[in-house]
Formats: C-alpha cells, structure tokens, sequence
C-alpha cells in the first residue's frame, strides 16, 4: 500500500476495508502496521482514529494510542468521548494512572463531558496500578484518588453504576481498606444498586488483606445461597473462601468447601487447586498435595504452570530438594514451560540444603531456557553460599549482580551481613584471642584485629549500599550489623571501652548506623526534649540495646552543649515481661538476629546495658517496663561527669564533645560512601 501512494494510486488503498484491515491488525497484535495503515490514510473522519484506538486498547499497547491521539489531532480533529474514554483504559492498562488522569484533564478542557465509563475506567486505572505499588503511603494515595474521581461524578451530577462501585471496592480490597469498603457496599444498598459475584469477591478480598479471614468466611456464607444465580464470578468466590481458610490454616474448612462447590456443579479452575496445595502444605498436610494433584486428573482439570510451581515452591519450603526436582521434571514432561518463579523455587530447594553447585546449575538452566535472572535469583545463590560456607563467592555473586545493574533486595543484604556476622563471631571466639597474652605472637593479634576491622567495614558498607539503593534492612538485618560491630571481649581495636560511646559492647560505628537508620523510619527516633515512651516490644535486644546507648549519649551531648541549663526528662521502656516468656530451649546468641525468641528478651538486654551504665531506673525486664525519672538522669549526668561511674573512668564533657566530632566524621564517610567491599 505504501508503494501503492508512491505510485500516486491513493484511490486504490482508500478502497482497502479499513475495518476489517484494522481487526486484523489487532488479532496479529500488530499495532504498529496499524498505525502505518492511518497515516497513509490521513483521514478526516473521526471514526478511523477510533477504530485505531480500540486495537490498541485490545493489544495494550499505550505508546500506539497516544500516537492515535496525536495523528488525530494533526488534522484538527476533537476526540470524542469514546476517544478519550479509550485512551484512559489504555494508560489504565498500563498501570500509568497519572497519564490517564492527565487524558481526563485534557478531555475536560476540550469541553468532552465524561460519563460513567469514563469515570469507571479512570478509577480502575488507580486499582491497576495499586498492583505494582508496594510502598503502603504511594498506595494510600491511589485510593484517596479513586474516591475523589467519585466526588467529582456527584459533582457532575452522573450517577455511579454498579461498575464504578465495583473499582472502587478493588481499590479498597487491594490495600485491606475492609471498612472503607464495607461503607461503599452499604452506600450500594442505599441508592438500591444490585451487587454482583464482582462486589462480594472485593469485600471478602478486603477482609483478607486486612487478615480478617473470619469475616470474609463471614461474607461468603451470606452469599452462598445466591451463588448459583451468578453468571460469572462463582468459581473465584469460591477461590476466595478457600484462601481465607488457608491463611486460617483451616484445611478440613478448605476441603468441605471444594466438596460443596462439585456438589453445585461448578467446575474449579487450577487456581483453585493451587489454593488447596497452599492450604495443605500450611497445616502440615504435605503429603495432601498429591493427592490434590490426583484429584485434579479425576476433575478432568489439566495442571498447569501454578500448580507445578505451587507444589515446587511447598517442597522447597520443606528442604525436600528431591521432591522438588521429580516435580519440575514432570512439569518438563508435560511440556510446560517453566517460569522465572518456578526456577527460582527450585534452586531455593537445594540451596537450603547448602547444595552450592546444583543451585547454581539450575540458574545454568534457567539461562538456557531464556529466562533472566532476577534479585530472588540473587538471594538464592547467596544463601547457597550461606548454607555451603563458600563466602568469598557469596560476594562475587553480589558485586556481578550489582556490576549487571540488578535490583538488589533486601533479602541479599540480610543474607550477606548474616555472612559477615558468622565470620566476625569466629574471630572473635578465636583460641588466640582467649588464649594467655605472653603465649600469642603479636603479629596473630594483629591479623586477626585487621581481618575483623575489613568484615565489619564490610558489613555497614552493606548497609549504606541497600539504604542508597531505597531498600530498607529489616530489624533482623540491623541486629546482625549491630553484632558485627560489637567489640570482642580483649578490645584489639583501640575503642574505649569506658564512657558511653558504646558502653564497652559495640563500636561507635553502631551509634552512627542506629542514628542513620532512626532518620529513615526503620528503628524509633530518638529524642530528649519531652517525656518519651519507648515500645520495644518488635525490637530484637540488639537493636534495643543499640537505642539505649544512643539515647545516653544524646542525653550526655544535650547536657554538655546546653548554655542555659538542660534538665532531663523522664524515659520509659515497656517491653514484654521476660516472665511471660516459656523457654523450653535454650536462646540462640543474640548476634545471630533472630527474632523469635529474642525479642522476648529485649527488657533484659536494655535492663542489662543501664545496669552496666549505672544508670537510676525504676522497674525490671520482669514488670514489663523501666521508667528512668528525670531528676535522676540529671544526678547521674552531674556526678558521671569526670569521675567513676558503674567501675569505670566516664568521660569529660571536653572528652565527650571531641567524641562526638569523630562520630560526626563517621556518619559523613557512610553517607558518602567511604566504605567498599
């Protein structure tokens, strides 16, 4: 056709069946031949850009509707309301809500009044893309913005539909807004709007995002009786139902309520029986999961990608590497083709079982089958490194991931401090270190002090990686990089093991960390102008002794900077009482991080540090709280200042202050990247 033009034969190609052509177009997915075809019309009627517009709303491709949209308006020509309603699915589809909210506010300014389809479609475009946003404000946003799209149609006087209820419910399941969700139901029921399988499946998904299971097992029960009457939506209702009881770890519940849906003939689909798997495998009933799959065979369902991949990903839960690979090999059997999601559970199966060289072999296969490696591919080779003591390689795979330009997780930098604090707790329980200072040659003590000094830069080189990268460590992460910096019992390193800088126990390296970590919202922040309550119970006792100091020297800085007087004000910890706790095993060391059962015993370690500290305090790790009186703290900052304290020499105030510049020094070459693996 475009040979055609050359030729001055523009007659011929106007004859061509624009319609059918571009029906074509959409069932190659071939938008760009599409577009090519409209400009060789240049057309002046509306109905041609409309018609391009609906193929690449079928083929979801955004690019080639804005560039409909701009051919358009090159002739002049003012999109309609189909145009434009089009043109926000097709950013909806997307998931770019602000571009469609953009298209919406070019429709406005065009004098293009919008309808209910427009309205639902700019809602739904908030709902797709609440998909991709993890970050819980961005997602709080989202919706806040679906509902001022309902504002502005009762403003328009255009009355929502079912359909426009409906979006903003999904809004509403997707962030476990449940009673936000609820009051738009019963706003439903007010203006006498039927509800659909649509409506019931978006409130019980609510309930479970907002892990209230009972009250979306509530939801399903009172719409059981109509299920039946639903044209659509009865398979995922069920669905729904059998995931709540999932996450109640309810199997028997799950089992009866796939039995009622085969006695109301209504065929599941593999979701469903990947749900089941997932139940099952919850309650310990492992060995269920084939008979699941058997049953699926008898139910004439045909397994596919979700259920191999549930099945790979429960064993691999379980270290069941053989099991593992007989699944996968009969997925291969059956010709399917296997996912980035289902490899990266397989090399998960034998990298908890420290299998370092069949992990990596199936990442080998993973490229051969054209698949790309992705940051959970990154932590699995990193834990296949854990497991399988191989350190150095660990953090080969680190740098070529990041050398690569790959998203590195949060779950990589766990897995690398937890490295870096294995290999400090061996220096540090060295014989050479505990052995009689007049046996162990000097050089000894000093390779071990050099090689503990390069983990531990190591390991807050880590952190400030992940922070400068947007992700944040988790409590379990800082409490190992907290016992990575926490000094050996003979002090090689040349830290006072007097004063308050780091009470003899940590590095001030752990100060300046817990302060850049208070600043970005992932430990509690610190303050000393007004009475504080410290909720410790989710800290590990690392992190809370960590806190502890970094709240005493903040108290000794405000004391020694203050010109007019500063006067301390009263601090609680509350915490879990260690009486509560039952021990049937003795707690692992508190350097490893682990949260359960540290974290029951963080009043100790606080309690531990003041008592260390000579610190007044009321209260014990047995009551659940310690409150440390003001007038008190203002005592002991007076006498501690020059003079003994709990045993020790405590430092001047001039002391403290030339302190508080080398730390100052620190926190500046961690956020300008000082430190390097």
């Amino acid at each position: 056709m475009e040979g055609l033009v050359g030729q001055g034969k523009m007659h011929l190609v106007q004859n061509v069946n624009q319609r059918r052509f571009l029906t074509a177009c959409s069932t190659k997915r071939a938008t760009e031949e599409a577009v090519r075809f409209v400009q060789l019309l240049n057309s002046n009627d509306p109905r041609v850009y409309n018609m391009l517009m609906s193929t690449c709303v079928r083929v979801k491709d955004v690019n080639g509707a804005f560039q409909a949209w701009d051919m358009m308006r090159k002739q002049g020509l003012t999109p309609g309301k189909i145009f434009y309603s089009n043109l926000i699915n097709a950013c909806a589809q997307a998931n770019q809500a602000n571009r469609a909210f953009e298209v919406f506010q070019n429709m406005l300014n065009d004098g293009v009044e919008p309808d209910q389809i427009t309205f639902c479609t700019l809602i739904n475009s908030c709902a797709r893309e609440l998909r991709k946003r993890k970050n819980r404000r961005q997602q709080l946003v989202l919706v806040e913005r679906a509902f001022h799209v309902l504002d502005d149609m009762n403003a328009m006087r255009v009355r929502p539909d079912a359909y426009v209820y409906n979006a903003l419910l999904s809004c509403c399941s997707r962030t476990g807004l449940k009673t936000r969700a609820l009051s738009i139901y019963q706003q439903m029921l007010d203006e006498g709007i039927p509800s659909n399988a649509a409506t019931y499946l978006a409130l019980m998904d609510a309930h479970i995002a907002a892990k209230d299971c009972n009250g979306a097992l509530e939801i399903f029960e009172n719409v059981q009786p109509r299920i039946l009457s639903f044209k659509t939506g009865k398979e995922q209702l069920y669905n729904s139902a059998i995931h709540a009881c999932q996450h109640l770890g309810d199997y028997d519940r799950a089992l009866g309520l796939y039995r009622k849906m085969k006695e109301n003939c209504i065929t599941p689909d593999p979701v469903l029986f990947a749900t089941l798997m997932k139940a099952a495998a919850e309650t310990g009933n492992i060995g269920k999961t084939a008979d699941i799959l058997s049953e699926m065979k008898i139910a004439d369902v045909e397994p596919n990608i979700s259920n191999y991949g549930t099945l790979i990903g429960i064993h691999a839960k379980n270290s069941d590497h053989e099991k593992a690979q007989q699944t996968y090999d009969e997925m291969i059997a059956h010709n399917i083709k296997p996912t980035i999601v289902v490899m990266n559970s397989l090399a998960h199966a034998y990298a908890k079982n420290g299998m370092f060289r069949e992990t990596f072999e199936v990442v080998e296969e993973m490229k051969s089958e054209g698949l790309s490696p992705n940051s959970i591919t990154c932590s699995v080779l990193l834990s296949s490194c854990y497991h399988g003591r191989e350190i150095e390689r660990a953090f080969e795979v680190y740098n070529e991931a990041r050398q690569q330009g790959m998203q590195v997780n949060e779950s990589c930098t766990h897995i690398l401090i937890l490295i870096s604090n294995r290999v400090l707790k061996s220096l540090r329980e060295s014989p050479i270190l505990h052995g009689s200072p007049g046996g162990t040659p000097s050089h000894h003590l000093q390779a071990i002090q050099s090689q503990r000094q390069a983990w531990a830069a190591r390991a807050v080189s880590l952190y400030h990686e992940a922070v400068n990268s947007g992700v944040h460590p988790s409590l379990d992460s800082l409490s190992l990089l907290f016992g990575c910096l926490r000094l050996p019992r003979h002090n090689m390193d040349g830290f006072s093991t007097s004063g308050t800088e780091g009470a003899g126990l940590f590095e001030s390296r752990a100060l300046s960390v817990y302060e850049d970590a208070s600043g970005r919202g992932m430990v509690p922040a610190i303050s000393v102008d007004a009475e504080q309550t410290f909720n410790l119970e989710k800290l590990p006792p690392v992190v809370g002794q960590v806190l502890t100091l970094c709240l005493i020297k903040r108290l000794y800085k405000e004391k020694g900077i203050s010109i007019g007087g500063f006067r301390c004000r009263s601090i609680v910890f509350e915490f879990p009482p260690v009486a509560e706790v039952k021990r049937t095993k003795k707690p692992k060391d508190m350097e490893e991080g682990n949260h359960e059962p540290q974290v029951n015993y963080v009043g100790a370690s606080v309690v531990n540090i003041l008592r260390r500290m000579s610190v007044p305090f009321e209260g014990s790790q047995h009551e659940g709280y310690v409150r440390m009186n003001g007038a008190a703290l203002d005592r002991w900052l007076k006498s501690s200042s020059g003079r003994e304290v709990g045993g020790q020499q405590e430092l001047s105030y001039n002391g403290l202050n030339n302190i508080y510049k080398s730390i100052h020094k620190q926190n500046e070459k961690i956020r300008t990247s000082s430190y390097h693996l």
